[in-house]
């Protein structure tokens, strides 16, 4: 939840929703830290298409329009030609208990089809796992 000073219309605060099923109005440790990211002068406020070759450096401002069109037909591509290993379900939370997952695609549905559900977990090195693989 954002609270937002009226008279600047600038967000002074966020804090989790408690009433929200999955985390109870938990954050992570992420949380405290997007007061900055949204007031942040460099922040990115529209997509942008890497443009040469990886690493390079260079990007392209696109449309949310475009972007949406080229992600989503990667992604429609990958599962149409059987590369279902290459999609992932990315849930950032612990404890989240596939709240989100029950809702949008059974979990045994979507371990089937051979989607990746990842979700952060403190005792792992990197912060997330794949279950299922």
């Amino acid at each position: 939840m954002a609270y937002v000073d009226k008279e600047t219309e600038r967000i002074t605060k966020f804090e989790g929703n408690p009433v929200h099923p999955g985390s109870r109005g938990r954050t992570c440790a992420k949380g405290p830290a997007t007061i900055r990211q949204v007031h942040d002068p460099e922040r990115i406020l529209k997509p942008l298409k890497r443009k040469g070759k990886r690493g390079s450096g260079a990007f392209e401002e696109v449309s949310w329009e475009a972007a949406l069109d080229d992600i989503g037909g990667r992604i429609r591509r990958a599962i149409l030609e059987g590369r279902n290993e290459e999609v992932t379900y990315h849930v950032g939370r612990p404890g989240e208990d596939h709240f989100v997952l029950r809702k949008v695609l059974p979990r045994k549905q979507a371990l089937h089809a051979g989607m990746r559900i990842d979700r952060h977990r403190k005792d792992t090195h990197d912060g997330a796992v794949a279950e299922g693989h």
